[in-house]
């Protein structure tokens, strides 16, 4: 097949082999792999409810095929030396499958990042510390060398908020992720997190001074098919406000060329 033509709802004919060896069980994962990303494709056709899903589809086509094109090749290129008896066939089947399995790995995140904004509801709601959720996304993110870190949570310290804590997390994983990113060109690259609270609301604004957001592209980073990355779905930041909306919250973003960028998440809080 062309990998080229490959799309939602086109059919990729599995790998035959009929041997039960190693190189049948690298098949047989292939074609699961394979069969899985079409059966959620063909899901996704089915309950399309906005045209943005349309370029959506277009977006996850291409990233499915990037890791399909090494996976194929890498099993074709295995059955080829198996035929001809190569001498360190063992060596070569070892580096191939180590491939194979850290390309299945990426098809798996591309499929569950899809579903997880596909299905995105309230999860599983509860009492949540907003400072304690922040706090153990910092961890994740402030021992990036070079970056000065401000944090101010004290306004927060007792404050909950209903929402699922995974999800809320994945909000601020993000929203730190591209903050740093937003500083590899910066000299003295800096991020503030503060906290505050203001009518039944808990605000936190995540502020860097990076490259800031193109005027041309402002209106488009919380659209599900969009992305300023070279690969990656988009979702990050659609996933972030579906995540806030369904709690009641919101995220909203002021920019600057060459000033930076300040992203303000908002929540209500509990009594």
């Amino acid at each position: 097949f062309a990998l080229e033509d490959i799309s939602l709802t086109s059919t990729v004919a599995p790998i035959v082999y009929k041997g039960n060896d190693e190189i049948g069980k690298l098949v047989d994962t292939y074609n699961a792999v394979v069969l899985e990303l079409q059966r959620k494709a063909s899901h996704l056709v089915e309950s399309e409810r906005e045209s943005a899903w349309k370029e959506m589809a277009r977006q996850i086509a291409h990233d499915i095929k990037n890791p399909l094109t090494p996976m194929k090749l890498g099993i074709q290129h295995l059955l080829l030396m198996r035929e001809a008896n190569v001498e360190d066939w063992d060596e070569r089947f070892l580096k191939y499958a180590q491939m194979l399995e850290s390309q299945i790995d990426a098809l798996s995140q591309t499929a569950d990042t899809f579903t997880r904004y596909a299905t995105l509801t309230l999860g599983n709601a509860e009492r949540t510390s907003l400072k304690g959720v922040i706090e153990q996304s910092l961890g994740l993110f402030r021992n990036h060398e070079n970056i000065d870190w401000s944090v101010f949570l004290e306004p927060i310290v007792m404050t909950e908020v209903y929402i699922d804590p995974l999800n809320l997390q994945r909000v601020f994983n993000n929203l730190f992720s591209n903050a740093v990113q937003a500083l590899q060109q910066t000299s003295m690259p800096k991020i503030a997190v503060q906290a505050r609270i203001m009518n039944n609301l808990a605000l936190v604004t995540v502020k860097d001074n990076g490259t800031g957001i193109d005027p041309a592209i402002q209106d488009k980073i919380f659209k599900v098919n969009f992305t300023t990355k070279s690969t990656g779905l988009g979702l990050g930041l659609a996933i972030a406000s579906n995540i806030l909306k369904c709690a009641g919250g919101s995220i909203s973003f002021t920019t600057a060329m060459g000033e930076g960028t300040t992203f303000l998440v908002t929540l209500p809080i509990l009594d």
